[in-house]
């Protein structure tokens, strides 16, 4: 299977979900740095050695460690919670935002192929990407298309018109020989009796 076979939703959905498990996975191993700091703090503290004052000192810069360990536990918690957060609820405002123009460029190609050439050119907001590009030019296409159809419609008329003409004249043509062979008939008569 190629990129290109996926839709895509789908590969938004990957990727967020790539940036999510690498975004979990960095904040789970400082979270087990943090726990291994405490778990080799703790042990260092069960095995000072020296004076009291000394070992007073040193489980007091200990202590301190843990108590900013911790706060960095908490700071990894809430960095990974906002992370995610953050992730889904970007990664819904990109999906829309590819995913509306998509429909609208869809919903213009369905009435296109469906013969509708009286859409309005308005259907969605104008943005600056690639969507609008594309949206300007299905728009181009219609009014062009617009513009073939009256003109048909215009020369459709013109020959009808010119038919019509056509038909008047050769009634009259056909009035003005029947009259001529009545008025031959006319002199032939005159002319045997003659």
């Amino acid at each position: 299977m190629k990129l290109r076979d996926i839709s895509i939703r789908s590969r938004l959905n990957i990727s967020f979900g790539i940036c999510m498990a690498l975004a979990l996975l960095l904040c789970i191993a400082g979270y087990n740095s943090s726990i291994n700091a405490d778990v080799k703090a703790h042990e260092a503290m069960r095995t000072l050695e020296g004076t009291d004052v000394q070992r007073q000192t040193v489980s007091a810069e200990i202590k301190a460690i843990l108590d900013i360990n911790r706060g960095m536990r908490l700071y990894l918690v809430i960095l990974g919670t906002a992370s995610i957060v953050l992730g889904i609820v970007l990664s819904s405002l990109i999906r829309r935002s590819i995913a509306s123009p998509i429909k609208t460029i869809t919903y213009l190609t369905s009435r296109l192929a469906e013969g509708d050439l009286m859409m309005d050119s308005r259907l969605s907001r104008e943005t600056k990407d690639e969507f609008n590009d594309v949206k300007k030019a299905l728009v181009s296409l219609v009014n062009q298309w617009q513009a073939i159809v009256a003109e048909m419609k215009s020369a459709s008329g013109n020959i009808s018109q010119a038919a019509e003409e056509l038909n008047t004249g050769a009634q009259q043509m056909s009035k003005g020989s029947d009259e001529q062979a009545h008025r031959s008939s006319q002199v032939a008569t005159a002319s045997e009796e003659m």
